[in-house]
Protein backbone atom coordinates (compact mmCIF):
# COMPACT_ATOMS: atom_id res chain seq x y z
CA UNK A 1 0.00 0.00 0.00
CA UNK A 2 1.59 3.44 -1.01
CA UNK A 3 1.92 5.70 1.65
CA UNK A 4 0.33 9.23 0.80
CA UNK A 5 3.11 11.96 0.40
CA UNK A 6 3.92 14.01 3.29
CA UNK A 7 3.54 17.02 1.10
CA UNK A 8 -0.20 16.38 1.48
CA UNK A 9 0.10 15.03 5.27
CA UNK A 10 1.73 18.50 7.04
CA UNK A 11 -1.27 20.68 5.46
CA UNK A 12 -3.57 18.15 6.73
CA UNK A 13 -2.87 18.53 9.94
CA UNK A 14 -2.74 22.31 10.00
CA UNK A 15 -6.22 22.54 8.97
CA UNK A 16 -7.50 20.25 11.27
CA UNK A 17 -7.60 22.37 14.15
CA UNK A 18 -8.50 25.56 12.16
CA UNK A 19 -11.79 23.37 11.16
CA UNK A 20 -12.64 22.42 14.91
CA UNK A 21 -12.57 25.78 16.15
CA UNK A 22 -14.75 26.49 12.83
CA UNK A 23 -17.08 23.96 13.93
CA UNK A 24 -16.89 25.54 17.50
CA UNK A 25 -17.40 29.35 16.75
CA UNK A 26 -19.87 28.32 14.08
CA UNK A 27 -22.13 25.95 15.27
CA UNK A 28 -25.85 26.85 14.93
CA UNK A 29 -26.50 28.14 18.05
CA UNK A 30 -30.30 27.93 18.62
CA UNK A 31 -29.55 24.52 17.20
CA UNK A 32 -27.09 23.70 20.27
CA UNK A 33 -29.64 25.86 22.77
CA UNK A 34 -32.36 23.49 21.55
CA UNK A 35 -30.34 20.38 22.51
CA UNK A 36 -28.92 21.42 25.33
CA UNK A 37 -32.28 23.59 27.09
CA UNK A 38 -34.73 21.05 29.14
CA UNK A 39 -37.92 23.21 29.98
CA UNK A 40 -39.51 20.79 32.27
CA UNK A 41 -36.83 20.86 34.33
CA UNK A 42 -36.67 24.58 34.29
CA UNK A 43 -40.39 24.76 35.80
CA UNK A 44 -39.27 22.87 38.00
CA UNK A 45 -37.58 25.45 39.80
CA UNK A 46 -41.44 26.69 40.80
CA UNK A 47 -41.32 30.30 39.75
CA UNK A 48 -44.31 33.27 39.94
CA UNK A 49 -44.94 35.71 36.56
CA UNK A 50 -43.27 37.67 38.38
CA UNK A 51 -40.43 36.12 38.90
CA UNK A 52 -39.83 34.87 35.19
CA UNK A 53 -40.28 38.74 34.50
CA UNK A 54 -37.67 39.53 36.94
CA UNK A 55 -35.48 36.61 35.57
CA UNK A 56 -35.20 37.82 32.02
CA UNK A 57 -34.81 41.93 33.05
CA UNK A 58 -31.56 41.10 35.00
CA UNK A 59 -30.28 38.07 33.82
CA UNK A 60 -29.68 38.90 30.26
CA UNK A 61 -26.18 40.64 29.76
CA UNK A 62 -27.31 43.81 27.61
CA UNK A 63 -23.68 44.53 26.23
CA UNK A 64 -23.37 41.20 24.44
CA UNK A 65 -27.27 40.05 24.52
CA UNK A 66 -27.22 36.68 26.53
CA UNK A 67 -26.56 34.84 29.31
CA UNK A 68 -23.29 35.02 31.53
CA UNK A 69 -22.39 33.13 34.05
CA UNK A 70 -19.80 31.14 35.97
CA UNK A 71 -19.13 27.80 35.16
CA UNK A 72 -16.78 26.92 37.78
CA UNK A 73 -16.66 27.64 41.59
CA UNK A 74 -15.82 31.15 42.54
CA UNK A 75 -12.89 31.74 44.75
CA UNK A 76 -12.67 35.28 46.84
CA UNK A 77 -9.32 37.30 47.63
CA UNK A 78 -9.93 40.02 49.30
CA UNK A 79 -6.88 42.59 48.45
CA UNK A 80 -4.12 43.30 50.87
CA UNK A 81 -6.16 41.30 53.35
CA UNK A 82 -3.52 42.11 56.14
CA UNK A 83 -4.68 46.07 56.28
CA UNK A 84 -8.25 45.24 55.58
CA UNK A 85 -10.40 45.84 59.12
CA UNK A 86 -11.84 42.89 60.14
CA UNK A 87 -15.41 44.34 59.79
CA UNK A 88 -14.85 44.74 56.32
CA UNK A 89 -13.88 40.61 56.02
CA UNK A 90 -16.55 39.68 57.97
CA UNK A 91 -18.63 41.68 55.69
CA UNK A 92 -17.24 40.11 52.32
CA UNK A 93 -17.88 36.40 54.22
CA UNK A 94 -21.63 37.26 55.05
CA UNK A 95 -22.38 38.04 51.52
CA UNK A 96 -20.53 35.03 50.73
CA UNK A 97 -23.17 32.73 52.99
CA UNK A 98 -25.90 34.56 51.51
CA UNK A 99 -25.24 33.81 47.61
CA UNK A 100 -23.60 30.35 48.01
CA UNK A 101 -26.62 28.21 48.47
CA UNK A 102 -28.31 30.24 45.10
CA UNK A 103 -25.54 29.06 42.59
CA UNK A 104 -25.06 25.52 43.69
CA UNK A 105 -23.60 23.13 42.76
CA UNK A 106 -21.32 25.83 41.78
CA UNK A 107 -19.44 27.16 45.10
CA UNK A 108 -18.33 30.52 46.18
CA UNK A 109 -15.98 30.68 48.76
CA UNK A 110 -13.05 32.55 50.22
CA UNK A 111 -9.37 32.07 49.35
CA UNK A 112 -5.95 33.80 50.99
CA UNK A 113 -4.66 33.61 47.33
CA UNK A 114 -4.81 32.86 43.41
CA UNK A 115 -8.55 33.87 43.95
CA UNK A 116 -10.31 34.64 40.41
CA UNK A 117 -12.50 37.23 41.87
CA UNK A 118 -10.38 40.09 43.34
CA UNK A 119 -12.19 42.32 46.07
CA UNK A 120 -10.82 46.31 46.98
CA UNK A 121 -13.65 46.46 49.68
CA UNK A 122 -12.60 50.48 50.92
CA UNK A 123 -11.10 52.31 48.43
CA UNK A 124 -10.84 56.14 48.39
CA UNK A 125 -13.08 56.36 45.60
CA UNK A 126 -14.69 54.18 42.53
CA UNK A 127 -14.73 56.29 39.18
CA UNK A 128 -16.45 55.04 36.21
CA UNK A 129 -15.00 57.27 33.09
CA UNK A 130 -17.86 57.11 30.21
CA UNK A 131 -16.44 58.02 26.80
CA UNK A 132 -19.90 59.70 26.52
CA UNK A 133 -19.87 61.84 29.86
CA UNK A 134 -18.45 65.23 30.25
CA UNK A 135 -16.28 64.29 33.30
CA UNK A 136 -16.16 60.78 34.67
CA UNK A 137 -18.70 59.31 37.04
CA UNK A 138 -18.51 58.89 40.76
CA UNK A 139 -19.79 55.61 41.81
CA UNK A 140 -20.48 53.73 45.12
CA UNK A 141 -19.37 50.50 43.62
CA UNK A 142 -18.03 48.89 40.23
CA UNK A 143 -17.29 45.84 39.18
CA UNK A 144 -15.34 44.21 36.10
CA UNK A 145 -15.55 41.12 34.32
CA UNK A 146 -13.54 39.41 32.11
CA UNK A 147 -15.04 39.92 28.27
CA UNK A 148 -16.80 37.52 25.83
CA UNK A 149 -14.69 35.81 23.37
CA UNK A 150 -15.79 33.93 20.42
CA UNK A 151 -15.20 31.12 22.26
CA UNK A 152 -16.69 31.06 25.17
CA UNK A 153 -19.59 33.17 27.56
CA UNK A 154 -18.25 32.35 30.60
CA UNK A 155 -17.20 34.40 33.49
CA UNK A 156 -13.78 33.36 34.69
CA UNK A 157 -12.73 36.36 35.89
CA UNK A 158 -13.87 39.38 37.93
CA UNK A 159 -12.79 42.66 40.12
CA UNK A 160 -14.91 44.42 42.76
CA UNK A 161 -14.07 48.10 43.76
CA UNK A 162 -16.45 49.10 46.60
CA UNK A 163 -16.11 52.90 48.12
CA UNK A 164 -14.92 53.36 51.78
CA UNK A 165 -17.75 53.76 53.83
CA UNK A 166 -20.10 52.75 51.31
CA UNK A 167 -23.45 50.53 52.82
CA UNK A 168 -23.13 46.96 53.07
CA UNK A 169 -25.56 46.40 50.59
CA UNK A 170 -23.74 48.09 47.53
CA UNK A 171 -21.01 45.34 48.36
CA UNK A 172 -23.72 42.49 47.97
CA UNK A 173 -25.07 44.73 44.55
CA UNK A 174 -22.14 44.31 43.28
CA UNK A 175 -21.31 40.75 44.43
CA UNK A 176 -24.69 40.00 42.56
CA UNK A 177 -22.84 41.20 39.50
CA UNK A 178 -20.12 39.16 40.08
CA UNK A 179 -22.81 35.99 39.47
CA UNK A 180 -23.94 37.83 36.08
CA UNK A 181 -26.90 39.46 37.02
CA UNK A 182 -27.61 42.96 35.61
CA UNK A 183 -29.48 46.01 36.56
CA UNK A 184 -33.17 45.87 35.88
CA UNK A 185 -34.47 48.55 33.08
CA UNK A 186 -37.98 48.46 34.93
CA UNK A 187 -39.51 49.02 38.35
CA UNK A 188 -40.83 45.73 39.85
CA UNK A 189 -43.26 45.50 42.74
CA UNK A 190 -40.53 44.76 45.25
CA UNK A 191 -37.46 45.94 46.31
CA UNK A 192 -34.56 44.64 44.42
CA UNK A 193 -31.14 44.81 45.77
CA UNK A 194 -29.74 44.84 42.23
CA UNK A 195 -31.75 47.60 41.45
CA UNK A 196 -31.23 49.72 44.10
CA UNK A 197 -29.14 52.39 42.71
CA UNK A 198 -30.79 52.61 39.41
CA UNK A 199 -34.73 51.85 40.16
CA UNK A 200 -35.12 52.59 44.16
CA UNK A 201 -38.17 51.78 44.40
CA UNK A 202 -40.45 50.42 47.17
CA UNK A 203 -37.43 51.27 49.83
CA UNK A 204 -39.53 51.40 52.75
CA UNK A 205 -42.35 48.81 54.04
CA UNK A 206 -45.75 49.57 55.70
CA UNK A 207 -44.51 49.54 59.51
CA UNK A 208 -41.06 48.10 58.42
CA UNK A 209 -37.30 49.26 58.36
CA UNK A 210 -35.96 50.28 55.14
CA UNK A 211 -34.85 48.06 53.19
CA UNK A 212 -31.65 49.65 51.76
CA UNK A 213 -30.97 49.42 55.99
CA UNK A 214 -31.35 45.66 55.93
CA UNK A 215 -27.48 44.67 55.61
CA UNK A 216 -28.00 41.58 53.88
CA UNK A 217 -31.60 41.59 52.29
CA UNK A 218 -32.72 39.97 49.23
CA UNK A 219 -36.35 39.74 48.64
CA UNK A 220 -37.47 36.17 47.61
CA UNK A 221 -38.58 36.77 43.96
CA UNK A 222 -34.47 38.00 43.46
CA UNK A 223 -32.85 34.86 45.42
CA UNK A 224 -35.38 32.69 42.72
CA UNK A 225 -33.96 34.82 39.82
CA UNK A 226 -30.41 33.88 40.61
CA UNK A 227 -31.41 29.97 40.96
CA UNK A 228 -32.99 30.18 37.35
CA UNK A 229 -29.74 31.92 36.04
CA UNK A 230 -27.65 28.98 37.85
CA UNK A 231 -29.83 26.12 36.92
CA UNK A 232 -28.08 23.63 34.86
CA UNK A 233 -30.19 24.08 31.81
CA UNK A 234 -28.92 27.77 31.61
CA UNK A 235 -26.33 27.69 29.53
CA UNK A 236 -24.05 30.66 29.06
CA UNK A 237 -24.52 32.38 25.31
CA UNK A 238 -28.29 31.56 25.74
CA UNK A 239 -29.87 34.60 24.25
CA UNK A 240 -33.22 36.38 25.71
CA UNK A 241 -34.62 35.61 21.92
CA UNK A 242 -33.88 31.86 22.21
CA UNK A 243 -35.09 31.78 25.72
CA UNK A 244 -38.41 32.87 25.12
CA UNK A 245 -39.11 30.55 22.35
CA UNK A 246 -37.94 27.46 24.44
CA UNK A 247 -39.73 28.10 27.52
CA UNK A 248 -43.15 28.67 25.08
CA UNK A 249 -41.95 25.55 23.29
CA UNK A 250 -42.08 27.43 19.77
CA UNK A 251 -39.21 25.23 18.60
Amino acid sequence: MNKPPLRYIIPLLILLPAIAIAAICFYPKDEADVQTFDAEAFRQIGYTDEELVLFEDIAFNRKDSCIRKWNSDIRIEIDDIGRTKQWAIEEVDSAIIVLAPLIAPHKIYRVAKDGNVKVYRTVRSVTLTDMDAIRPVALHGLTKKNKVTELSSDITSASVYVRQGAATQTLLHEFMHVLGVEHPTVAHPFYVTIGRSVIPNHLYPKGGEPYIQQRFYMSEQEKTAIRMLYHPTIRSGLTKESFDRLINNQY
